[in-house]
């Protein structure tokens, strides 16, 4: 095979089980990013070519000796094209899928140093704690076991003591709470200053993602709320208990098809101020929680797990970490690709699962960073089952889906 742009390069073909050929494959991209995204030999040398948007390019094939089929095409496409039509897939250099990140930040725990006698009181006296934040909303746990109390508050000053503070601006029972009078010491859930994760860390688990998704020809383009100061965006207070509920599913065991959700959970219901529900956008939501069984830190709100009709719940993903520090390099392009291929994990990823170890979906290997290493999206051509034939069809499903978002 000769690819001719601006040279020629001959590219080794291997002849397998008599009936097909296969060689390592080039993509040609217009611009650096794309060129330096990957993929890569074994060797690290980049698998792309640089190419100019309107270049002709020719490539030949030659099976046998004296038998050459070449073929023309132009590189690109008009900017009057620049959308995911099926009409024009063919034409599509790269398909931007748009997405909006909010980060948040962390939650942490003090207790009231005065009761608060009545529901009508917003004097509400905390610790001096130097990471708390200048405005957001508290969570008062009540005694008994009874349901906590949102307050909101706008800022703070040095109470009489100077070793406390009065939250000022006050709104009792917010976020559809009950206020109510709470005794000392109670406990407080508070926003603080410090991120769920960094600016950079964020930034990479996007850039690892498109390392991922350049072999399909698709990038994530779009924006990423880290807060005020890149502190974070102040938690909802239905989160800040440290734990993300579920929503309710009418199965969590195979097959796959009964893995629906037929309520929000109320963690669920607090996203939704949250998401810009922009056509074409994906919504991203990094924050952490305490996660106990350690095996669940993110979940894509497919419109395949949406067994509601609403399509507020539809395409968009919560990722959050147990501890600093565990964010897994390739969540996100994992999670994204829940939503692009609308579905589950392949034999819902369970353990002993025939999705090969080394790809983006399945659910249960760390992954590396190395575009040539593992948590790579695909092709697995020498794997006999339909289920596991990653980056074939699914490449042609996941470009077509990015145009029926949200």
């Amino acid at each position: 095979m000769k690819i001719g742009v601006r040279e020629a390069l001959d590219i080794p073909l291997v002849h397998k089980c008599g009936a097909w050929y296969r060689s390592d494959h080039y993509r040609l991209v217009t611009d650096t990013f794309d060129r330096d995204a990957g993929p890569t030999d074994i060797n690290g040398n980049s698998r792309n070519i640089l190419c100019g948007l309107g270049e002709l390019v020719r490539i030949g094939y030659e099976r046998d000796e004296d038998c050459t089929i070449e073929r023309t095409l132009r590189i690109g496409r008009p900017r009057s094209e620049q959308n995911n039509w099926d009409t024009s897939e063919s034409r599509h250099d790269i398909r931007e899928v748009q997405f909006h990140a909010t980060v948040f930040c962390d939650s942490s725990f003090t207790v009231l140093r005065q009761a608060i006698p009545d529901a009508q009181s917003t004097e509400i006296i905390l610790p001096d704690r130097p990471d708390l934040r200048s405005e957001g909303t508290v969570r008062i746990r009540a005694s008994g076991g009874g349901e906590a109390e949102f307050v909101s508050y706008t800022g703070f000053e040095r109470a009489a003591d100077p070793d406390n503070v009065r939250l000022t601006g006050v709104q009792r029972g917010v976020e559809g709470t009950i206020a109510r009078a709470h005794a000392t010491p109670a406990f407080v859930n508070y926003p603080t200053t410090v991120p769920a994760f960094t600016l950079a860390e964020v930034q990479e688990q996007i850039n690892v993602a498109n390392q991922r998704f350049a072999q399909a020809a698709i990038r994530l383009v779009g924006t990423i709320d880290a807060g005020p100061n890149n502190q974070g965006v102040a938690l909802p207070g239905q989160w800040l208990d440290g734990q993300f509920d579920l929503p309710e599913f009418d199965s969590l065991q195979p097959p796959p098809t009964t893995f629906r959700f037929t309520q929000p959970s109320e963690d669920a219901v607090a996203a939704l101020p949250f998401l810009d529900n922009g056509a074409n956008t994906i919504d991203i939501l990094y924050t952490r929680m305490v996660d106990e069984s350690r095996l669940v830190r993110a979940l894509a709100f497919s419109d395949l797990i949406n067994g509601m009709g609403d399509k507020r719940y539809s395409n968009w993903i919560m990722i959050y970490g147990a501890t600093p520090g565990v964010l897994q390099d390739t969540v996100t392009g994992h999670e994204v690709m829940h939503i692009l291929l609308n579905a589950l994990h392949h034999e819902d990823g369970f353990p002993g699962s025939r999705t090969p170890t080394t790809s983006l979906f399945n659910g249960f290997q760390t992954g590396s960073s190395n575009v040539a290493g593992t948590k790579r999206m695909g092709p697995y051509p020498g794997t006999k089952d339909p289920d596991t034939l990653i980056g074939d069809d699914e490449i042609t499903r996941m470009r077509r889906t990015a145009e029926n978002l949200p």
